[in-house]
């Protein structure tokens, strides 16, 4: 049983590292940042040793015992506290006064700069098509364009 969750853990750390290591030329400033990280000796070149060390330093992260091996709640407590990282962050931003709260025109702040860019003609409506547009050019600046990943989502 520990060697199944040994194999699970290293696949889900693996498969992250293998998706940023994709995405990381097509994503902008934060794709540079994910291969810089993974490049640790500058040299512009990401190799498997250095994917490895990667590998091995969030795997020791996630190992919160120090065991060798990653359990489900070990991996749970991992994921929650990145997940609450994030959602802090968001609130963060939405906090325009610095107060802790959210009035309701700091709540979900995003919605109105989404409207006016999906406004395409700026009359003040959304159509279906000024919707899919947005969309697509969504898509394909984030590397999920007609050909890439997500595509036929």
């Amino acid at each position: 049983m520990k060697s199944w969750m040994k194999v699970t853990g290293g696949a889900v750390l693996g498969l992250s590292l293998a998706a940023g290591i994709a995405v990381a030329e097509n994503q902008g400033p934060r794709g540079g940042k994910m291969f810089d990280k993974l490049d640790t000796n500058g040299d512009g070149k990401i190799t498997q040793e250095e994917v490895a060390a990667a590998r091995e330093a969030r795997f020791a992260k996630v190992d919160a015992d120090g065991d060798g091996f990653v359990t489900q709640k070990e991996m749970t407590a991992h994921m929650m506290a990145r997940h609450e990282e994030r959602m802090k962050k968001m609130f963060d931003r939405q906090d325009a006064d610095g107060d802790g709260k959210l009035a309701a025109g700091e709540f979900g702040g995003h919605g109105e700069k989404m409207f006016e860019m999906m406004d395409a003609d700026g009359d003040g409506a959304v159509t279906k098509e000024e919707a899919k547009a947005a969309r697509e050019k969504m898509r394909s600046h984030h590397g999920k364009g007609p050909h890439g990943p997500g595509a036929g989502e």
